[in-house]
């Protein structure tokens, strides 16, 4: 059995089996929720907007340039620069992005991607958007196992030349306890806070849909559609979003809240029916239907923060 840590490291590698051209060009403008992506292009017109985390985060970033593309709207996206252990400064790479494992980059606390978003003359989508920049810190906790093991330096740098800035804090939410994930959650916002963000919005994960008795990561095989809404919020995921939310009204912050919209999206994981052969029950096929509640969630608590 692959253990979880594997799921989390291999993460970018799933589209890439999944025959990723295909996802990445599906019919998006017959999609129900393309309104979601073009509101989200006019919401963050002109801005600059950091998202920070692990692969689950990741995912949605990659949709969204997917989507900017789809909708006809000029983009660029780049892994921009490299931030080393032991280094105050980060290496500058601009190199064209594309899909990498972690494991290739030892001894990184992070990697900083970039996607540049604008109008062209051919699309009237994008004819109502200003020049944008989103950014995706690729990070996987603060100070814990040794994969993209990152600081707060890394990861609020330059923190106040973002209009907003999203972040799961990558994998603390299986990796810690109840009282130690109330203090990255504080740390996290004060750091943020201290870095002068404009605006700062702590991100949920998702349930996952292991085949077990509450579908978190444990000696069963392949996915299952059958474990109750009670079952699944007993998963660490569930316990990390309760105790988010208790910190970000303490502490003034915005929390999104889609946790829900994904209970029964048990059959949107990558091979969740594919038993010993390929199953992922914890990542979620990328795709625009299955992404939009998360990118509705990031408009809505940026709109709150305004």
């Amino acid at each position: 059995m692959q253990p979880l840590d594997d799921f989390f490291d291999s993460a970018v590698d799933w589209p890439t089996r999944m025959e990723h051209d295909e996802i990445a060009s599906s019919p998006m403008k017959d999609s129900g929720d393309v309104h979601a992506y073009r509101e989200l292009f006019q919401k963050w017109s002109g801005k600059r907007i950091l998202l920070a985390g692990d692969s689950l985060l990741f995912n949605t970033w990659a949709t969204i340039a997917d989507a900017a593309a789809e909708l006809g709207i000029n983009r660029s996206h780049t892994l921009e620069s490299i931030f080393w252990q032991n280094s105050a400064e980060p290496s500058m790479v601009n190199e064209e992005f594309k899909w990498t494992d972690a494991s290739e980059y030892p001894g990184a606390q992070g990697l900083l991607y970039s996607l540049q978003v604008g109008p062209t003359q051919s699309s009237p989508d994008s004819a109502q958007i200003s020049p944008a920049t989103i950014k995706f810190y690729r990070f996987y906790n603060i100070q814990g196992e040794p994969l993209f093991n990152s600081t707060w330096d890394a990861l609020f740098s330059g923190a106040a030349t973002y209009d907003a800035i999203f972040s799961n804090l990558g994998h603390h939410f299986v990796t810690g306890g109840t009282e130690t994930n109330r203090k990255i959650i504080m740390s996290a916002c004060n750091e943020a806070r201290s870095r002068g963000a404009k605006h700062f919005t702590l991100v949920e994960h998702p349930p996952s849909h292991f085949r077990t008795q509450n579908g978190y990561y444990g000696p069963g095989v392949g996915c299952s559609c059958d474990i109750g809404v009670a079952d699944l919020r007993t998963q660490p995921s569930f316990t990390w979003k309760r105790i988010m939310e208790d910190v970000a009204t303490e502490m003034n912050v915005s929390a999104t809240n889609f946790w829900d919209e994904f209970a029964d999206k048990c059959d949107k994981h990558p091979g969740w029916n594919a038993g010993h052969d390929f199953f992922d029950c914890l990542h979620y096929v990328r795709d625009f239907d299955t992404e939009a509640p998360i990118v509705r969630a990031l408009m809505q608590t940026h709109s709150e923060g305004q």
